[in-house]
């Protein structure tokens, strides 16, 4: 379903292009697996970030989203773990998606 309003995910290039037009066949999605929205969908619910900075799927559709867009990445995973300092040093929550919202004000004051 290339041409499909929700084949849209906003994502940095290189991960827009791991995406590309691909959407799971109806054969996965009939199993579960499928994209993860992060705009409708809570990421506690599929992801479960590590101490590492690595996202661990709770689900299909995570284990796809994962995959697919290839979201454990050295210099993803390094990012992650950034933040993660950054929120700490602030007394800030470090995990999960959250963390977006939260980057702002760290990286605000800096």
């Amino acid at each position: 379903m290339p041409t499909d309003f929700y084949n849209l995910y906003y994502a940095c290039s290189v991960c827009n292009r791991y995406k590309s037009g691909i959407w799971p066949s109806p054969e996965l999605m009939a199993l579960g697996f499928g994209f993860v929205d992060l705009c409708a969908e809570d990421f506690s619910t599929h992801f479960q970030e590590e101490s590492d900075g690595s996202w661990r799927p709770l689900t299909p559709r995570a284990e796809y989203t994962i995959a697919r867009i290839r979201l454990n990445r050295p210099h993803l995973l390094e990012i992650r773990c950034l933040l993660q300092e950054l929120a700490l040093r602030r007394g800030m929550r470090s995990s999960g998606w959250e963390i977006r919202e939260q980057a702002r004000q760290l990286l605000k004051d800096v």
